[in-house]
Parts: structure tokens; C-alpha cells; sequence
């Protein structure tokens, strides 16, 4: 019994292939926050209102791959499935195309959609086995809506250094909105470095931390 415990408390901790893959691209952008964050124009002069924008979309990107995931795995005629798949994309579309008219840029609709195959990454590799992709997607689902929320409200109501972003970076950003995350873009950037940072580790450890059934 004590082997047999301790067997399974070795398989918790143990990290596949598949979900070091699927948490690597969050890492990635955990890091581009945390970056920027220091230093703003690292990667480009405007990189912080890129990522503030990258916040924004993230909301719709948790939504959409909730849906578009169940389509995936979902039974029923490959064709209608494809055709419902289509069809969603070309909704959430639609929102970030708002997005992107307002910024004047179209790159923001080519990263909904690598965002959105990454929050399914784990269903194109293959991490679990068929009958169990659908409680994976739902903890991946709720693990996103979990610490999408909880940094943002972290961040509204926790003060937020400064750190490389300047009143003279946050002007050249040329923001034509107002809010928060508009005026004091550092809070965005935190909220971003802190929710990427914690989907990767859970994604690492296949979000073995929640409890569903």
C-alpha cells in the first residue's frame, strides 16, 4: 500500500514531454511581460500597448477555446464539426477585428488565433488519453478564468511599480482610449507576467492541482 502511494504521489510530480510543450509558449509570454515591464522598449517602442492589447484579447481567447476545445473533441459527423469550428472562429473574429480597427493594425487577429491554439495545444498533442481530454479542457478552462480574475483584480488593488514604464513611455504608446490599464499600463503588464506565469506551471503539472470530477 505504501509503494503504491508513493507511486502515485511520484506520478504527480512528474512532468510529461507533452505538458512541458503546452506550457512553454506561456512561459514565453510571461517572460515578454516581465521584460517589457523592465525594460519597455526591448523589443519595440510601442510593445507595452502591444501587450496591454494581448490582456484585452486573452479575455476572448478563454472563451473561445472553451468552446472551439468541445467542438474537437465532441462526437458526432467530422464535417459538422469542422463547419461549427469555422464557424466560431469567424465569430471570435469579429471581436478582435474590433480590436485590431482600433489599434490600426491587423496583427492582433493572427494572435488570437496562435493564442487560441495554444489554450488547446494539449488536445493537438495528444497529452491524454481520449476519454479524459474533456475534464483536461474544462480544468483548462477554469484554471484560465481562475487566474485570468484573480490578476486582475490582484493588480487593480495591489499597488503596481512602475518599474521601466515611464510617464514619457506611456506617451509614446499614443493611446487613444482611457482606463486603468491606458493610463497606468503597468498594471496590465503585471497582470500579464502574473496570469501566464501561473497558467504555465499549472499546464506543467496538467492543472493535477484542481479537484474535479
Amino acid at each position: 500500500m505504501d509503494n503504491l502511494r508513493g507511486s502515485q504521489a511520484t506520478d504527480q510530480r512528474q512532468i510529461s514531454l507533452s505538458a512541458l510543450l503546452s506550457a512553454l509558449p506561456d512561459f514565453g509570454l510571461a517572460a515578454v511581460f516581465l521584460i517589457t515591464w523592465i525594460r519597455p522598449d526591448a523589443f519595440d517602442e510601442k510593445m507595452v500597448s502591444y501587450l496591454v492589447l494581448v490582456m484585452l484579447m486573452e479575455f476572448i481567447i478563454i472563451h473561445s477555446s472553451g468552446f472551439m476545445g468541445r467542438v474537437m473533441i465532441g462526437e458526432g459527423d467530422r464535417k459538422k464539426r469542422g463547419l461549427t469550428l469555422v464557424g466560431l472562429g469567424l465569430f471570435y473574429t469579429l471581436f478582435v477585428g474590433g480590436f485590431a480597427l482600433s489599434f490600426e493594425a491587423w496583427w492582433p487577429i493572427a494572435a488570437f488565433w496562435g493564442m487560441t491554439l495554444n489554450r488547446i495545444l494539449f488536445i493537438l498533442l495528444g497529452q491524454v488519453p481520449k476519454e479524459e481530454e474533456k475534464l483536461l479542457l474544462q480544468k483548462s478552462w477554469a484554471v484560465g478564468v481562475l487566474f485570468y480574475l484573480g490578476s486582475v483584480f490582484f493588480t487593480v488593488f495591489v499597488p503596481i511599480p512602475e518599474l521601466g514604464i515611464t510617464w514619457e513611455v506611456v506617451r509614446d504608446q499614443e493611446f487613444t482610449s482611457e482606463g486603468l490599464w491606458v493610463e497606468d499600463p503597468e498594471h496590465a503588464i503585471a497582470c500579464g507576467f502574473l496570469y501566464f506565469s501561473a497558467v504555465a506551471v499549472s499546464e506543467l503539472y496538467e492543472h493535477r492541482w484542481l479537484k474535479m470530477e
